[in-house]
């Protein structure tokens, strides 16, 4: 019916979440410098949205001081507010020429129905990681007691001696974005290197409890990773 290019064609400017409501299309991506430098980078979320003829009707852009995971989720509100979740980021230096990017914490707003920044909040249970930590699903609850998050992040099992662990990861925030509450979930026993459990999608059922899908990775077997 149509297609139309959206963002900013010199930079890394690509979709990774979208919701619905009424008759918009709200699209969370990341805009970014890392196909034109190698350190001092910006990671910025983009959210904006798009009636269904493809014209943009309102467009978000994070501060370009702050660094934002390129993962991320998005959850569209019918009176135009937007909430989304990802991971805050530092940067540090790996040599004279190259950065890199640590990500922590977990880090959750919320966009106004004006599309200004109303709340924040953020989650430091997980180590930083450069990889592993991903935020991928908010479901609002039918209770109205806030939204659940789920999505996956590098753990801390021990420090002594130190042992790290890739969890299925669920949180839960108020309407007014107040933490409330984090669960880890595990196939496998705590405690072994090189595990991956990875929630992708998460709902809400009938009973008030949550299905979610996603993998498990083990990477110790002699033959390689078993998914």
């Amino acid at each position: 019916i149509w297609r139309n290019n959206f963002g900013a064609f010199d930079l890394w400017d690509a979709p990774v979440s979208a919701s619905a409501v009424d008759s918009f299309f709200i699209i969370g991506e990341l805009r970014a410098n890392f196909n034109k430098v190698r350190k001092n980078y910006t990671y910025q979320h983009h959210i904006y949205a798009i009636d269904t003829l493809g014209n943009v009707q309102w467009n978000y852009l994070s501060p370009v001081e702050e660094l934002l995971s390129e993962q991320m989720a998005i959850h569209a509100e019918p009176d135009g507010s937007v909430i989304a979740a990802g991971f805050k980021g530092e940067e540090f230096s790996v040599n004279a020429v190259s950065g890199a990017i640590w990500w922590h914490p977990a880090y959750i707003y919320k966009l106004n129905e004006q599309h200004q920044l109303e709340w924040s909040v953020e989650f430091h249970e997980p180590i930083q990681t450069m990889f592993g930590n991903e935020l991928k699903k908010i479901v609002k609850a039918s209770d109205h007691s806030g939204y659940v998050i789920a999505g996956h992040a590098r753990m801390a099992v021990s420090y002594n001696p130190p042992v790290a662990d890739n969890v299925g990861w669920l949180l839960k925030v108020s309407l007014d974005g107040d933490s409330l509450w984090s669960r880890k979930l595990r196939f496998f026993e705590e405690g072994v290197n090189e595990e991956n459990q990875e929630i992708f999608d998460l709902k809400e059922m009938p009973g008030g409890g949550y299905i979610m899908g996603g993998q498990t990775i083990y990477g110790n077997e002699p033959s390689g990773p078993i998914q």
